[in-house]
Formats: structure tokens, sequence, C-alpha cells
């Protein structure tokens, strides 16, 4: 939010040293695409929580165990591209976002 604040400080402070309103307008259009982009980006940013599952288990059953949701199956399965939904090996960790969705990466030695 700082960096967002900073650049618009910066933008506007070019706007009313501008004496050309196509210079402005032009400002003005960068200033907007800048916020939109840097929104659509943070929207992306996930929390993230690494979890390992205990045993070998089906991506259903850990969909249930961890969103209380048998259902959030394919996000696991496809975001984390599991081989095969009826194992989610335990040497794989689970790093799962607010959203409930996230990584398997191979457990590091």
């Amino acid at each position: 939010m700082a960096v967002r604040e900073a650049l618009n400080q910066a933008i506007e402070r070019e706007q009313t040293l501008s004496p050309d309103d196509a210079l402005f307008l032009a400002l003005q259009r960068v200033k907007t695409e800048v916020n939109r982009d840097m929104a659509t980006r943070l929207a992306q940013v996930d929390k993230t929580v690494l979890r390992t599952p205990e045993t070998v288990l089906p991506a259903l059953v850990l969909a249930a165990q961890w969103y209380d949701n048998a259902s959030r199956e394919r996000d696991i399965t496809s975001r984390n591209r599991v081989p095969h939904p009826g194992l989610s090996l335990s040497s794989h960790y689970a790093s799962l976002s607010d959203d409930g969705c996230g990584d398997i990466a191979r457990q590091r030695a």
C-alpha cells in the first residue's frame, strides 16, 4: 500500500506541474492503469499455510479434513498437480491459501 501511495503522489505531483492537458490526461491514464494492475496483483497474493498429510490419503479425504468440505478435492488435485486424486502422498507439503487453494511441493530432505 505504501508503494501505491508513493506512486500516486509522484504522478499527482507531475500532473500539477504539467502545463499540457494532453500530458495531464496521459498521466491520469497511467495512474489508473497502475492502480488497476496493482489491485489485480495484490488480489492474487495468497497467504499460505504449510501442511503435510500424515499418511497417504485420497484428495477427497484431505479436502474433508482440511476444509471441512469434500467437494474441494478438485482444488487440491488441480492446483497442486497431484498425479492421482486417490493418492496424495505423505511426502508432499500442501501449501494452502486462505481461500483453500495452494500448491503441493516435494518435501525437502
